[in-house]
């Protein structure tokens, strides 16, 4: 008899829950869910490190002090890290012995003792940086998860204002805002059904410490809400709530202003560091190569423009995007890029089920595939004739060509990956700026005690937009179809929100569906606050974008016009330079017979190494890398700084500023070639004769 009452409780309870949490997944257990949502939503590299860690506790034991283990352990327990300050230290000091042995190995085997020095050198870098990698991985995670603290703050107060339940109000943001944020909220349901935290209050009191040198508004916000549960009188709850989200926006707007302000810096050293200094460096190479062949290398090129460089130039803009602070809006297609129509490009309005890869590498093949071929064939000949062939215009062009070829190719393949989801963002973004003044029309005819079905059937009738679709589907669904509220809207096959993968949407309607059990009146006034704060957060995002907007438009220009122009400019005068001192070594070299050498060109000939010069061909692979590389890491910065950590934005303006930057490369670069050749052409035939 006892089982049975126990049975019909827990019925009961579900049924209970089924009515208040709605379609917030209320479940009793988060532990498998929670599992299941992180090994989903973290990178392969971060489980790669994570099993580098397991292995080397395993294989070497170490047992770091204790003020170490202690703050290597909160930088894996707050980046949800599956492994131990063990094993953290373990693999530092594993990579160590590694680098040390092959080191000394390899210079017993060359008789060189630079190796084992580099070995010692690479095994300190190990000791000094490994054991910092966790905290590194926070950084970025932390970075990620602020532009969604406004909407965390937003979800919290939309879901307290109609249901006083702080432990359901979790797991709604948990289900509505996007990873890496949402698996914090995940994991604080997870602590506690595990018992590590007795409440949902105690928890994300410890949460919110985390966040306290981040973002201490957002610890404000949330400590407000927290207050709203304590708080009887429904109007001095709703501005408790309204204080929590004044406070969050105005933080965040004065963080803005603050990052805009002093992003000046920074950037200027970007521009030195990574264009200008670079650049007049590229306008004496030619000329000291000419007088000291024999001690610069091309690869000593290749290590300082392709390797170290970029490495800078990234690790600054890295650093940079450390410090913007969270944003107010972002438009969430996480929705969609987890659906089925991720694979696929967008052409012309079409939508075409070819990978992106397929068309960056028919690009590259249509510009580059000659001047490939042509260099195959160079490849061939002896090697006195290869170097001579590569000091040819028709070989400086090909080499030009292919690498236009490279970066229409991925500028090509960044665009088109993510063409199907910037289609969709841009039609979100397009349906959340008209949704505000919607959610806000509907609410005021819900609190005129008009039915939500008929209240739907007028904003179809008065609105003009998209969204206007989305309310005429959920009518036809009731009537046609005979569905409830609930199915209307959110039924995986004909639901309304099938066709509209917005949060914001999403989320709105799951407030409307919860609130219209009890009455039109309360979820009429909870859609008016809404709307009201939807604007506030519209408002911050507006001004956002007028702060930023000298800073983004002159980085737009440096990345399309100037890097390129530059550097263009600056191989026509290095192939000028090359062509005008390999002609005058020739005329030179004429003169290596008896007593000409011994009065003029012994004395010259020693000086000039034409032998040894660093051919125009490598000359520009070296600098059209480099302004590839570079173009990348300024778009990567320009769209962290414009929208934060956002990959379809990113990958967008990756794929746009590579296309304009190598076809204004291809031009200027191509073109000072054959006008300094023209110039040029009466000295060197002087020279020969």
């Amino acid at each position: 008899m006892a089982k049975q009452d126990k049975d019909i409780i827990e019925k009961y309870k579900k049924k209970i829950r089924g009515e208040i949490a709605g379609d917030v997944d209320f479940s009793s257990s988060y532990s498998y869910e929670y599992k299941h949502f992180r090994e989903t939503q973290l990178s392969g590299a971060r489980t790669f490190y994570e099993k580098m860690c397991q292995a080397a506790e395993r294989t070497l034991p170490i047992t770091p002090s204790e003020k170490d283990a202690q703050e290597v352990e909160t930088y894996l327990k707050l980046a949800h890290l599956e492994t131990t300050p063990q094993g953290v230290f373990a693999l530092a000091y594993f990579l160590s012995i590694i680098s040390t042995i092959v080191a000394g190995a390899l210079a017993l085997v060359l008789s060189n003792l630079f190796i084992f020095a580099g070995g010692l050198i690479a095994a300190v870098i190990f000791l000094l940086f490994v054991p910092k990698i966790p905290k590194r991985i926070l950084t970025v995670w932390r970075s990620q998860a602020s532009d969604e603290l406004v909407l965390a703050v937003l979800y919290l107060t939309i879901y307290m204002q109609h249901t006083p339940n702080l432990e359901r109000a979790v797991a709604f943001v948990a289900k509505h805002v996007s990873p890496p944020l949402s698996i914090d909220f995940m994991k604080l349901l997870w602590d506690v059904e595990t018992k590590t935290y007795s409440s949902i209050t105690d928890a994300l009191n410890d949460y919110a410490e985390t966040w306290k040198d981040w973002d201490p508004q957002f610890v404000d916000a949330l400590r407000i809400i927290e207050t709203s549960l304590y708080e009887g009188n429904p109007s001095r709850k709703k501005e408790i709530l309204d204080k929590a989200i004044e406070i969050i926006l105005e933080g965040t707007q004065d963080r803005l202003l603050g990052f805009a302000h002093n992003l000046k810096s920074p950037l200027e050293i970007l521009h030195m560091l990574g264009i200008v200094l670079p650049v007049m460096g590229l306008v004496v190479l030619p000329m000291a190569a000419a007088f000291m062949g024999d001690v610069i290398k091309w690869y000593h090129l290749v290590l300082l423009y392709n390797i170290l460089l970029p490495i800078m130039v990234y690790y600054i803009g890295i650093e940079v995007l450390a410090t913007r602070p969270a944003g107010a809006k972002k438009t969430d297609i996480y929705q969609f890029l987890n659906k089925k129509y991720k694979f696929g490009v967008t052409i012309g309005g079409k939508d075409l089920p070819i990978p992106a890869g397929f068309f960056g590498i028919l690009a590259f093949l249509v510009v580059g595939g000659l001047p490939t071929y042509y260099f195959y064939i160079l490849s061939s000949l002896p090697a006195e004739q290869f170097r001579d062939a590569l000091f040819s215009q028709l070989s400086i062009f090909a080499s030009i060509l292919l690498i236009a070829a490279i970066g229409f190719g991925l500028g090509i393949y960044y665009y088109l990956s993510v063409s199907r989801a910037i289609k969709m963002k841009r039609r979100i973004e397009g349906i959340e700026n008209t949704f505000t003044d919607s959610v806000f029309q509907l609410g005021q005819r819900l609190t005129e005690h008009m039915p939500v079905e008929l209240a739907f059937e007028k904003i179809a009738e008065s609105e003009k937009s998209e969204i206007a679709k989305f309310y005429k589907k959920v009518v036809q669904n009731i009537r046609n179809l005979g569905m409830d509220l609930r199915s209307a809207i959110f039924d995986k096959r004909f639901g309304a929100l099938h066709n509209y993968p917005s949060a914001i949407v999403t989320s709105t309607m799951q407030v409307l569906v919860e609130g219209a059990k009890r009455s039109p009146e309360i979820v009429g006034q909870s859609l008016i606050t809404i709307s009201r704060y939807l604007r506030s957060v519209n408002r911050v995002s507006e001004r956002m974008k007028d702060l930023l907007a000298e800073t983004t438009s002159s980085m737009q220009m440096q990345v399309k016009v100037f890097v390129p122009v530059i550097a263009g400019i600056v191989v026509g005068l290095a192939i000028l330079t090359t062509g005008i001192l390999q002609s005058l070594g020739k005329q030179l070299g004429g003169l290596e017979t008896g007593g000409a050498r011994e009065q003029v060109g012994i004395g010259i000939l020693d000086i000039f190494n034409i032998k040894d010069m660093i051919s125009p061909v490598v000359f520009q692979l070296i600098v059209g890398l480099y302004v590839l590389q570079i173009s990348y890491i300024l778009s990567v910065l320009l769209s962290g700084i414009v929208h934060g950590r956002d990959t379809a934005e990113e990958n967008l303006e990756t794929g746009l500023n590579l296309i304009i930057a190598s076809a204004i490369y291809l031009a200027v670069a191509g073109g000072t070639m054959f006008f300094f050749n023209q110039l040029a052409a009466p000295i060197t035939s002087q020279l020969i004769l």
